[in-house]
């Protein structure tokens, strides 16, 4: 896989020593990419590693406090819930039928409607062109000499 990194100021100092190693220990091996690496974006990625981290380890703790929590077991459903869900389910896929010619009648009509104006205009561009024609004949017929 190839990585692009962004392109870091020629000032910026490389990564520290402290900051590879820690980008080492979240799983961040590649030797070309550490070596490329500035203090800054170093800095940005442990950052985001380490919000990540506590973001799962809050999930975890969410998630196994919920379980402890429920008095009935994961496994079980309600047979109303069921019916709930299946009915939605069931109303959105009959739904989708007449949601796509909806959709697809008002697209037809916007395009019928654009092919109209689009006539219009060319038939009023048509007539422009035409009076010019006419005046210059028109003008050439009264300037010969009879």
């Amino acid at each position: 896989m190839n990585i692009e990194m962004p392109q870091r100021n020629e000032s910026e100092q490389n990564a520290r020593p402290d900051q590879i190693e820690k980008l080492k220990d979240m799983g961040i091996s590649d030797a070309k990419v550490l070596s490329k690496l500035g203090e800054h974006q170093a800095n940005n990625i442990l950052s985001f590693m380490e919000g990540a981290k506590h973001a799962m380890a809050c999930f975890d703790a969410s998630s196994a406090t919920t379980a402890s929590a429920a008095s009935v077991s994961p496994q079980t459903v309600n047979s109303k819930v069921v019916d709930s869900v299946t009915q939605a389910n069931t109303k959105v896929l009959g739904e989708a039928p007449a949601m796509a010619m909806g959709s697809l009648y008002q697209t037809i009509g916007n395009a019928v409607a654009m092919a109209a104006a689009n006539a219009v205009y060319a038939q009023q561009q048509a007539n422009v062109s035409y009076q010019a024609a006419t005046t210059l004949g028109i003008t050439t017929l009264y300037s010969k000499n009879t």
